[in-house]
């Protein structure tokens, strides 16, 4: 699927699915709180970024270092 930041949140959605359920470290799952609090927390980042004021046009897999280096220098 070709980049699209229009469909930035169905990414985000699919990425969650698949992965969400990982343990960062370790080969298990986690809890059904983690989930949800990951989930909650990356919906929140990336409507945060969108709504910006650089705009960032973001789709989930071109998420990089410049998008977090421009929360911190605030």
């Amino acid at each position: 699927m070709p980049l699209n930041p229009r469909r930035g949140t169905y990414v985000l959605n699919l990425f969650l699915q698949q992965h969400n359920w990982r343990h960062s470290s370790k080969h298990k799952g986690v809890s059904h709180k983690t989930i949800a609090e990951r989930a909650r927390f990356c919906h929140w980042l990336f409507t945060f970024l969108r709504q910006h004021p650089k705009r960032f046009k973001l789709d989930p897999r071109s998420f990089s270092g410049r998008h977090v280096e421009a929360r911190t220098c605030q």
